[in-house]
């Protein structure tokens, strides 16, 4: 790490603004150069905001807002709406506000990912500033955060509330630093508001928020030695917008962090202490990706899950040492530097909160991933602090070196990866309607199915093999998903469809699956329509089973 310099005093950063333009002019190319390039090569969508743009999808389609209209399992040929509590609605209110204006999905989404990833980095050079961070330090973060594997992925993976809540992250921090010297009123909105945003863009993000003023009004309350106006303020302004959001949301459905009991599991316990050291960095995701990638396993069989995850946890080991060591170098400084010591104390509270609230969801049984992206909020200030502490270390330090080497790594990690992705789509695989990549179904498949649409309306049904795909279809055609790929086979057989709808049904499946017993359970799926019954029809990469209709069209 060449980006040696001392900490700005307090009382000059306002004088010195000027000088952190070079970080700012960083921020708006790296953004501006991967959302071209998302525009050039649309990104596709992940789990859970390809199940959010359904919930978009049906309101287009006339429903209320944050529900879903599906076919009825206990006759297809009806249709139910279920009110969905389980994923934040940001997700796909915001790209689908841009398509609103005209904006082609796929165009959108590249928008919001370029957009977030904006705000998240101008984010963090005012949180640089606020602790008096040098403009060459504040560069260097701007560098090595806009190219890490978290802020690229989105551009060919938009992941929704993820890219959405870390565009937010650092400004969370930054009004959880300025709440305790407010005035009361000021400290209450500022609180209630902030809850509220993270809320909407994340269920995760209610968490951040209040992590964020906890560990701020910690740090506050031993610095001043005392509970100030601001602190009673802004708890209460959180807990009116707790109230809000119980009310209006969490009172009504069920969340990943409703959970099904407690059970105490140690290896879910390591993760979530663990996972945070290298979260600010996508140290597992890395990993993850050439390692232990579901098509090509490391492991296989009845163990391979535990297995996985108990590789995970010792590949923490690494950057936990090296955040770590680096931390504890910056503690044993902190009387020289109160800008730094403040920034150590709240990671450490960040980080202690964060996880325990992590640990306390895993061990409920909450029905959240074993991912490191859960944990990003915390790792991302862990990182930002270990820069920081970096830079007060001597030019030739171990630390320093190894903290620089990782940064490298990661970075060029983060952009290969991104630019693997881009150059691999293929352009047949380009949805012309929503402007999306669909690598699950062919095109070809598609234009046979929008064909069959126009021919048979909602009398037609089609089923499809990923939520993602549904967004290559208008609103009003009749879709069920499902993952057939990835669930077992006793969810798909213990699953079932009754009932009859008057035009064909429209099954799809990947070809190389085509031989497979989960198709055959798939199809078994419809216990009204008789299996030998089902027509078989290739396109591509893509094979679509046809149920004949049962009666004419309306």
């Amino acid at each position: 790490m060449s980006a040696v310099s001392e900490a700005v005093p307090v009382e000059r950063v306002r004088e010195s603004a000027p000088r952190y333009k070079g970080a700012i002019v960083l921020a708006f190319a790296i953004c501006g150069l991967f959302t071209l390039a998302g525009l050039l090569v649309p990104p596709t969508l992940s789990h859970d905001p390809a199940w959010g743009m359904q919930e978009w999808r049906s309101y287009r389609a006339g429903n209320p807002i944050n529900t879903v209209t599906h076919p009825d399992v206990k006759d297809i040929s009806r249709d139910q709406a279920d009110l969905l509590t389980w994923w934040s609605p940001g997700q796909y209110l915001v790209p689908g506000a841009l398509t609103l204006l005209g904006f082609r999905l796929g165009t959108a989404l590249s928008i919001v990912a370029g957009a977030s990833l904006l705000c998240c980095l101008l984010g963090w050079i005012q949180v640089g500033k606020h602790f008096a961070l040098s403009p060459r330090i504040i560069l260097l973060l701007v560098a090595c955060i806009g190219t890490f594997r978290y802020s690229t992925l989105p551009f060919g993976v938009y992941n929704g509330g993820e890219i959405l809540l870390q565009g937010f992250t650092p400004w969370l921090i930054l009004a959880a630093c300025s709440i305790p010297s407010m005035s009361a009123l000021r400290a209450a909105g500022l609180a209630c508001l902030a809850i509220l945003i993270a809320f909407f863009l994340k269920l995760t993000g209610v968490m951040v928020a209040s992590v964020a003023f906890f560990a701020c009004a910690l740090e506050a309350l031993i610095r001043l030695k005392r509970v100030t106006v601001g602190m009673i303020a802004g708890a209460f302004g959180a807990i009116v917008a707790f109230a809000i959001l119980y009310g209006a949301w969490f009172s009504r459905g069920s969340t990943p962090a409703s959970g099904t009991g407690w059970s105490f599991r140690a290896a879910d316990v390591l993760f979530a202490w663990g996972a945070p050291w290298g979260a600010g960095v996508s140290w597992t995701d890395m990993f993850t990706s050439l390692m232990l990638n579901f098509r090509h396993p490391v492991l296989s069989g009845s163990d391979a899950e535990s297995g996985n995850l108990a590789i995970t946890i010792w590949l923490l080991v690494i950057p936990t040492l090296l955040f770590l060591t680096i931390l504890v170098q910056g503690w044993r400084r902190r009387s020289q530097d109160e800008n730094l010591a403040r920034l150590l104390q709240i990671t450490i509270f960040f980080y202690a909160a964060y996880a325990l609230a992590m640990s306390a969801i895993f061990l409920r049984g909450g029905d959240v991933s074993l991912e490191e992206r859960h944990l990003r909020a915390a790792g991302m200030l862990i990182f930002v602090c270990a820069l920081a502490t970096a830079s007060r270390l001597r030019p030739r330090s171990p630390s320093r070196l190894s903290l620089g080497a990782l940064c490298a790594l990661m970075s060029l990690y983060g952009c290969f990866a991104f630019a693997y992705r881009a150059r691999s789509t293929k352009r047949s695989e380009i949805d012309h309607y929503s402007g999306t990549y669909q690598p699950s179904v062919d095109e070809s498949a598609i234009e046979f199915l929008r064909t069959t649409f126009a021919q048979q309306g909602r009398d037609a049904l089609i089923v499809l093999p990923s939520p993602e795909a549904a967004s290559a279809f208008s609103p009003s055609v009749r879709i069920l998903t499902n993952h057939i790929e990835f669930e077992p086979e006793e969810t798909i057989s213990s699953r079932t469809y009754r009932g009859k709808v008057r035009g064909s049904v429209y099954v799809v499946v990947p070809a190389r699956m085509e031989q497979s017993v989960k198709t055959t359970l798939l199809l078994k799926e419809f216990i009204d329509y008789p299996l030998e019954g089902w027509e078989k029809r290739s396109f591509g990469s893509s094979i679509v089973f046809v149920q004949p209709a049962t009666g004419a069209p309306k």
